[in-house]
C-alpha cells in the first residue's frame, strides 16, 4: 500500500511539476514579450522625442542666423544714420552762425534800406 501511495505521489508530483513548469515558462515568455514590446515602444518614443529636439534645434539655429543677419543690417543702418546726424549737426551749426551774422547785419541796416534793396 505504501508503495502505491508513493507511486501515486510521484506521478502527481511529476504531473504537477511538468504542468507547473509549462505554466511558469509560458508566463515568463509572455512577460518577456511584453517587456520587449514596452522597450520597443519606449525606443520609438525616444526616437520621436529625439527627432522633435533635432527639429527644434534646426528651427532655433535658423532663427539665430536670421537674427544675426538682421542685426548686421541694423548695425550698418545705424552707422549710416550716425554719419547723417553728424552731417546735419554741422550744417545746423553753420546755419546758426549765418543766422546770427544776418541778425547782426539787420540791426546795423535800417529796415527802410532793406526794403529798397529787395525792390531792386
Amino acid at each position: 500500500m505504501e508503495q502505491i501511495v508513493t507511486i501515486l505521489l510521484a506521478l502527481i508530483t511529476g504531473t504537477l511539476g511538468t504542468a507547473a513548469w509549462k505554466f511558469y515558462s509560458k508566463k515568463f515568455s509572455e512577460k518577456m514579450k511584453l517587456k520587449k514590446e514596452e522597450l520597443k515602444n519606449e525606443s520609438m518614443d525616444e526616437n520621436m522625442y529625439i527627432q522633435d529636439l533635432k527639429q527644434r534645434i534646426e528651427r532655433l539655429e535658423k532663427l539665430l542666423e536670421d537674427a544675426s543677419e538682421e542685426k548686421e543690417i541694423m548695425r550698418k543702418e545705424i552707422i549710416k544714420l550716425t554719419a547723417e546726424t553728424a552731417s546735419l549737426k554741422s550744417e545746423i551749426e553753420y546755419i546758426k552762425k549765418e543766422n546770427a551774422i544776418l541778425k547782426e547785419f539787420r540791426v546795423r541796416i535800417p529796415i527802410s534800406k532793406v526794403k529798397k534793396i529787395r525792390r531792386k
